[in-house]
């Protein structure tokens, strides 16, 4: 077979001096039929230099396209004021005017004026050269009429001048009353794409349409503000400012101080954010009964956290398939009110609300103060029915007047049989096999009223012979689910439908031995117990509030959980626009959306700490003062004129602080308390503030105490008081572990030596503590003395007295006061429940602003320390060259 013809490609471009002698080769060649031959032209580098080929590709009049001896020019024919006979490149967002300066004044003369010359010169008359060029263009432009393309972004650009003068508030007034005399220079204003960028992101998080006004970062709402109230917040923002300026801190630390959200100290809005799980002994206390982020009604939903910034109807719920709203519900369910939240609770799940609903339930036992109230019922007035209609259990917290239920052996309640089974469902298969037997006996109650367009529909009691009938049902379904593919007999279901019956009507007395679900329950109550919650109530995403909180608010409980789930959502969607939540953030979170959102959650409920209506918060500045006047103080109290002289009386600290953790850093948390060790009540106080602080979850927290006014000085105190002040660094870090073991031991051998020894020997110093077995008491006394009438005069308390009869003592927490009520107590949780609250309310965003304040004056020092150094290194040097210079 003949070989094929090569083919050769020829790159050159007519008119260069090489072309013509390929061009006459290749075409001889390819005439004679030898090659095939392709010529494509492409001017090469250097090529261009010579011949008219180079025409428009080189130089300053190069053509953006360039052809073979063709231009193609292409023009724009809108009208712009910029000459853009140049091609620039603006892709990059533009030179704009977004870092200040001369950059947003144009190069051209206004009226004889070069203004971006005038503006590099003296960069500090910027704004006034602004509004002067301003003035000038304007003054020519009056009668000239906008076109639509000037005014595009003339919002925009009025913005941006805003924001760039060094007086935004004056040039926000000055374009607000002279808009359409300035309109015109603003057009003319090269905007800057960040601008863009920013109104754009804002969009995103912004209504269209809505008008946003914030006072340092605090929301304001238009409908109420007018001059008189916005002077109000304008002036307390100002006296604030005044104080951060007198403690030291400069005008940045103070700006970031007055942007935070910082959490009211007043009771309303003070809702205990509290964690039901976590408990070791009760570790199925909480489970959910549906899961927005795995059930199948919800798998076509996005899980994007945008989605909660999407405009939604009126108290809608966006359509995301993460677990946002979380409602727990602690029932009794012997109270009618109990059923009406199921039934609300079942009508959101049908409804595929995006609600993660759990049940915990309890018995007669749990439930406050209002355990033995019957619901209101919002018949009573219309139909003459008592408004407190016994519940199930009578009247007060006896068994009194019970119902009968004919279903029930004798001291078996309803409530407990309900409870139990509930729970005994829960707990050998899955909490949507209680939830489903909660939705079946509260189908199966008897309607009252039917309930009209003024009134809900009432219903009747729920009976044990429906329940059981709901129990056996849902108990067979979840055994043969259970059984997996080894279907069980029908004989073994009755057995085990028959057996787990039996186990719920075991007799009172003998449940707590015999009963399984009895157990279950005991269990859930000793829970709610250590947990400080109560029957009836509920949680939105932790937020606790009772059946008596919510009549307070005016509504029932089914009501007030709408309402927090309403505020939950306005808090999550405001941290998804401020970025402090993103997917990426919940996904890091151990528990996932749930766990962010119980980040704060406290693991105890302690009313006269967390309820600030009942108990008002009474807030002290935690500032010593100098021992003089201390001493002066404490002998005009003790009467001991003598005693102001002593130099031991003199050196010993008022306040000496325990640390936890790390002893050099800082501590964002400080406690004072204020106790007296000889007693009981004391001894355990102070024991489990030292506890507490020994535990690494509270090594940001150092604590101080305090001796009380009028109390005697036991040999405790003495040892306490000493043992707080030891110096030698191996001592003073383990004085914590020590005082605490010691104040743990029985009260009769806490004076003693031998339990002194044994503390020592708990907290590792049993070669060290001998020394400091026998302080001088003279010293120590005055101490205490000190302690005393400062504690007096600064907190409040009375000289003698103390804090009343029962009391065990005081604590201050970060400026506030705590008063412990008579037959109460604090334990370590108590601690980290005070520590907890005053922390997200008013002291991790203050704790960074001070650290950076710190850092920066280190810094500062630092730099200062190096400069000084090397002026005397420098100064030693030439010393010591002029030394040798002198001896050559």
């Amino acid at each position: 077979a003949a070989s094929p013809i090569p083919s050769i490609v020829f790159y050159g471009a007519v008119g260069t001096p090489c072309f013509a002698g390929f061009h006459a080769a290749l075409k001889a060649a390819a005439s004679a039929g030898s090659v095939k031959y392709v010529h494509r032209p492409v001017l090469g580098p250097g090529c261009e230099l010579d011949g008219c080929v180079g025409l428009g590709a080189s130089g300053g009049d190069r053509l953006t396209v360039a052809g073979f001896g063709v231009e193609m020019a292409v023009k724009n024919m809108e009208y712009k004021a910029t000459d853009d006979t140049e091609v620039k490149d603006t892709s990059a967002g533009g030179s704009g005017s977004g870092g200040g300066g001369s950059a947003h004044l144009s190069s051209e003369d206004v009226k004889g004026f070069n203004f971006a010359r005038l503006a590099e010169r003296y960069p500090a008359l910027t704004p006034e050269l602004t509004s002067f060029r301003d003035h000038l263009v304007a003054m020519d432009s009056k009668d000239e009429a906008l076109k639509v393309w000037d005014i595009k972004d003339l919002g925009l650009q009025a913005t941006q001048r805003i924001a760039l003068a060094n007086d935004p508030l004056q040039m926000m007034v000055d374009i607000s009353q002279n808009f359409p005399s300035l309109a015109s220079s603003l057009s003319r204003m090269e905007l800057d794409q960040s601008v863009r960028a920013e109104v754009e992101n804002n969009q995103q998080r912004v209504q269209p349409g809505s008008i946003v006004m914030s006072l340092n970062g605090a929301p304001m709402e238009l409908d109420t503000i007018d001059i008189f109230t916005l002077t109000d917040r304008v002036a307390a923002e100002t006296r604030a400012a005044a104080k951060f300026k007198n403690i030291g801190l400069d005008a940045p630390a103070a700006r970031r101080l007055l942007r935070m959200q910082m959490a009211s100290r007043e009771g309303e809005g003070q809702v205990l954010r509290l964690n039901l799980g976590g408990d070791p002994d009760a570790p199925d206390l909480l489970s959910f009964v549906n899961n927005i982020e795995t059930d199948r009604a919800f798998k076509t939903w996005s899980p994007a956290l945008k989605q909660l910034l999407r405009p939604q109807g009126r108290s809608q719920l966006p359509p995301l398939r993460r677990n946002v709203y979380n409602v727990v519900a602690v029932l009794d369910l012997g109270q009618s009110c109990s059923w009406t939240i199921i039934d609300t609770i079942q009508q959101y799940i049908q409804g595929r609300v995006p609600l993660r609903f759990a049940y915990v339930l309890v018995d007669n036992g749990v439930g406050g103060p209002d355990s033995g109230k019957k619901p209101r019922n919002p018949m009573a007035a219309m139909m003459g029915m008592p408004d407190d209609e016994e519940d199930d259990y009578g009247e007060g917290s006896g068994l009194t007047n019970i119902k009968k239920d004919s279903g029930l052996p004798e001291g078996v309640l309803i409530g407990s049989a309900m409870a139990r089974a509930g729970s005994l469902l829960l707990r050998r298969y899955n909490a949507r096999a209680q939830g489903d037997f909660l939705k079946e006996v509260a189908a199966t109650r008897p309607v009252v009223f039917p309930g009209n367009h003024f009134m809900p529909a009432v219903k009747g009691d729920a009976t044990w012979s429906s329940a059981e009938k709901a129990f056996s049902k849902i108990f067979t379904r979840a055994f043969k689910t259970a059984a997996g593919e080894t279907k069980p007999e029908a004989d073994a279901i009755k057995a085990a439908v028959r057996a787990a019956v039996a186990d719920i009507l075991s007799p009172a007395g003998k449940a707590s031995d015999d009963s399984e679900s009895a157990r279950y329950v005991a269990e859930t109550k000793a829970a709610l117990d250590r947990k400080g919650a109560s029957a009836p109530a509920a949680l939105v995403n932790g937020l606790y509030f009772t059946r008596a909180d919510a009549h307070a608010m005016g509504g029932e409980l089914e009501q007030v959980i709408m309402h927090y789930i309403q505020l939950e959502a306005q808090a999550v969607a405001q941290a998804v626009s401020t970025g402090k939540l993103t997917d990426a953030i919940v996904d890091a979170t151990p528990g996932g959306m749930y766990g962010w959102l119980h980040r704060t959650a406290v693991s105890k409920n302690t009313p006269f700490i967390v309820d600030q209506v009942k108990f008002p918060p009474k807030y002290v500045i935690m500032e010593a003062p100098a021992p003089k006047a201390a001493a002066a103080a404490a002998a005009a109290a003790a009467d001991k004129e003598a005693a102001v002289g002593d130099p031991a009386f003199e050196a010993l600290d008022l306040i000496a602080y325990s640390l936890g953790g790390d002893a050099a850093a800082f501590k964002g948390s400080t406690l004072w308390v204020v106790a007296d060790v000889g007693t009981n009540e004391g001894a355990a106080l102070v024991a489990h503030a030292y506890a507490f602080v020994v535990e690494a979850a509270a090594s940001d927290v150092r604590v101080a105490l305090l001796h009380p006014p009028g109390a005697p000085f036991s040999p405790c105190a003495r040892a306490v008081a000493n043992a707080a002040r030891w110096t030698a660094a191996d001592r003073r870090a383990k004085a914590p572990v020590f005082i605490a073991a010691l104040l743990s031991a029985p009260f009769e051998e806490r004076d003693s030596g031998a339990s002194a020894a044994a503390a020592a020997a708990a907290a590792g110093l049993a070669g060290l503590y001998t020394d400091h077995v026998d302080p001088p008491s003279s010293s120590i006394d005055a101490l205490l003395a000190r302690q005393g009438a400062f504690a007096a005069s600064k907190l409040g308390l009375e000289a003698h007295g103390g804090m009343g009869p029962g009391s065990p003592g005081a604590v201050v927490a970060n400026g506030r006061v705590v008063l412990v009520p008579d037959g109460h107590s604090m334990d370590v949780g108590d601690f980290g429940l005070l520590v907890s609250r005053e922390v997200s309310a008013r002291g991790e965003d203050v704790r960074a602003v001070v650290q950076s304040v710190m850092h920066a004056e280190e810094a500062a020092a630092t730099a200062a320390n190096q400069g000084t150094e090397e002026t005397k290194q420098a100064g030693d040097a030439t010393t010591t060259t002029a030394a040798a210079a002198a001896a050559a």
